[in-house]
């Protein structure tokens, strides 16, 4: 066990100087600027995109003056417990210590990572909060311990507040469980309990996106009209298998 968590100590603190060294050398992308400036004007909504990313950037004003090294920092450690908490997955599906090695070098050496865990955008705490549901998700499943439970709807709250991509991620789970042990969760209360909480906790920024005329909705029509048309499925499979190493 000592062993283990030496492991994923050594791979944590690998990822987390490569991204520090990496993370002053390259100036603010806008998105970063745009984020930043929605933090001066918290609210239940920026946008297209919900309030956890402001919130985020006002810690960053607070504590560094919106400097770059101390504003990429959250991504960072983003990108770090991503690590941890992927060794720790393959610790629950039992895996050897080099088991356990290989999932962190997986992490280490997926280069998308390192500019995804660079620039202050959502994306970094969206990966994360997928990855975190994921865990308490086996954990429950392995313990049935309620606890994990409603640790995985905090998540979803989390992620939702971060990232509508959250729901695909929700959807996805809802769909494996009613194929896991005959559906037999769906006669668990607690799953219901923390649904319920989850959907106070984001009602307001449904509410929000609503009295602001769904400006998500509008957006995705923008993306689509001006971007998404322009390439077919096929275009896009053709793409991805250009891409071998990713």
């Amino acid at each position: 066990m000592k062993n283990t968590y030496r492991i994923i100590a050594a791979l944590a603190s690998i990822k987390l100087i490569i991204q520090l060294f990496g993370n002053r050398n390259y100036g603010f992308h806008r998105d970063e600027l745009l984020h930043l400036a929605v933090s001066e004007h918290l609210d239940w909504g920026f946008m297209e995109f919900p309030p956890f990313i402001g919130f985020i950037g006002k810690l960053s004003g607070l504590f560094f003056d919106y400097s770059l090294t101390g504003t990429r920092l959250f991504p960072t450690l983003a990108g770090v417990a991503i690590l941890v908490f992927c060794c720790l997955m393959a610790r629950e599906f039992k895996a050897s210590t080099r088991g356990i090695f290989l999932a962190g070098i997986c992490v280490l050496a997926f280069l998308p990572f390192y500019r995804n865990h660079t620039l202050f955008q959502p994306v970094a705490f969206d990966q994360l909060f997928w990855t975190m549901g994921f865990y308490f998700m086996i954990r429950f499943l392995k313990t049935k311990d309620n606890n994990y439970l409603l640790l995985t709807g905090l998540k979803l709250v989390n992620g939702q507040q971060n990232n509508f991509t959250l729901l695909v991620w929700a959807f996805g789970i809802f769909i494996g469980l009613i194929f896991y042990n005959r559906a037999s969760l769906f006669r668990n209360k607690w799953l219901y309990i923390s649904g319920i909480v989850a959907a106070i906790i984001i009602l307001p920024n449904v509410l929000w996106q609503f009295d602001n005329n769904l400006p998500l909705i509008r957006h995705l029509q923008e993306l689509n009209s001006s971007h998404l048309n322009e390439a077919g499925p096929w275009d896009f499979i053709l793409h991805q298998l250009m891409l071998p190493p990713t």
